[in-house]
């Protein structure tokens, strides 16, 4: 009786790193390629990661952050990253937007910056 053929060795093949669409948090962890935020806003002790170039704040549950405040516009300002820097910008909001008591439309925004929104202080860090 004749031995069946051995089977050959599957090979998978894993594109690098550079040539992959997405990789996991984990996935990075492992390679040393752990992400970091470039920026943060504290809200009411809460951190959130400022990881688009675009972050839409407002009383909206559709906002990328969320602000339960009734002075708060359903979309009030956003947090936008342009021109190597991030800005706060009001989005026509009824009761305006504040950074370090100034009223403003626009905003260039420095570490540690407060930013008002209603009876909301948010705090800005940047991290890199």
């Amino acid at each position: 009786m004749e031995a069946a053929p051995e089977p050959s060795a599957t090979r998978v093949f894993k594109p690098p790193v550079a040539a992959t669409a997405a990789v996991s948090a984990a996935e990075a962890g492992e390679l040393g390629l752990a992400h970091e935020p470039r920026a943060l806003l504290k809200v009411g002790g809460k951190r959130h990661e400022l990881d688009g170039d675009r972050v839409v704040l407002g009383r909206s549950r559709d906002c990328d952050i969320p602000i339960e405040d009734p002075n708060v516009s359903r979309r009030h300002a956003e947090v936008v990253h342009e021109d190597g820097g991030w800005w706060v910008v009001d989005l026509g909001s009824t009761n305006g937007v504040e950074v370090n008591g100034e009223r403003v439309k626009r905003a260039r925004l420095e570490p540690d910056d407060r930013i008002v929104l209603g009876r909301t202080e948010l705090v800005f860090e940047h991290t890199g």
